[in-house]
């Protein structure tokens, strides 16, 4: 993950900048040795008399990574949430249980393939994660009826990204998870919901997690449909390429 850290022309302060970032973002042992070395590294400017200048930077520097690592400790938080969420959803609709699990393995997936980085595949994995929470909104009758639902019906499923989005509004963390979840059922051609949106209008990873969400639908038993063998869902999805989706694969 790049840091907007100013540029260094003292060679001790761009020293401090990689101490900084390696005491704020690396693994547990890493972060505690970088501390102490980087303690040193800010001793040695003081006492070789760096311009007040470098001192600025590497003040700079530490503020900067300082709110980076605590941002990351809250979306650490928030990703321990996830579970319990996930099983409120599925603990109503038993047909849907591991659901939400199984989209966000394959949207993770799916990023690392599509050469995401790294942070950017926690983000995307974490919306997947999430992506029909607002169904805890939904009358179970709906969730689970085996017959064709009627337009009402149809209109409280086809709430669900919104109420998930708004479940999420003051969420904090370092990913536009709201976006996410609330466009994972536009579609490119604009017949999706809940806004219609269409092409590049709807957010990448929201592309990404509509495929996988259809994947792990189709494959699996539900009261309205059984399960498709992997090769209709894949030519079905491959079918409506710039239509109702981008395929990923």
């Amino acid at each position: 993950m790049a840091l907007p850290l100013p540029r260094h022309p003292h060679p001790e302060s761009g020293e401090c900048s990689a101490g900084c970032r390696r005491a704020a973002f690396g693994d547990p042992r890493s972060r505690r040795m970088a501390a102490t070395n980087h303690h040193g590294d800010i001793t040695a400017m003081f006492q070789s008399g760096a311009p007040s200048g470098h001192m600025f930077h590497v003040s700079a520097g530490i503020s900067v990574c300082c709110d980076q690592r605590l941002r990351m400790d809250d979306a650490a938080r928030f990703l321990r949430t996830l579970t319990p969420l996930c099983r409120a959803v599925e603990l109503r609709d038993p047909y849907t249980a591991g659901h939400n699990e199984r989209v966000g393995k394959l949207a993770r997936k799916v990023g690392g393939i599509m050469g995401l980085a790294p942070h950017d595949i926690e983000g995307l994995h974490a919306a997947a994660a999430l992506h029909d929470v607002g169904k805890v909104a939904v009358p179970l009758a709906v969730l689970t009826k085996p017959g064709r639902l009627v337009a009402e019906e149809v209109a409280l499923i086809r709430r669900h990204p919104f109420l998930g989005a708004t479940m999420l509004a003051d969420v904090d963390v370092l990913w536009p998870i709201k976006g996410m979840i609330e466009e994972h059922h536009e579609r490119m051609d604009g017949s999706g919901y809940p806004h219609g949106l269409s092409g590049r209008d709807i957010h990448p990873s929201s592309r990404i997690i509509a495929v996988a969400d259809v994947v792990d639908a189709m494959s699996s038993h539900r009261p309205y449909h059984p399960a498709r063998p992997m090769e209709q869902v894949r030519s079905e999805i491959v079918a409506g390429r710039g239509a109702h989706m981008t395929p990923t694969w």
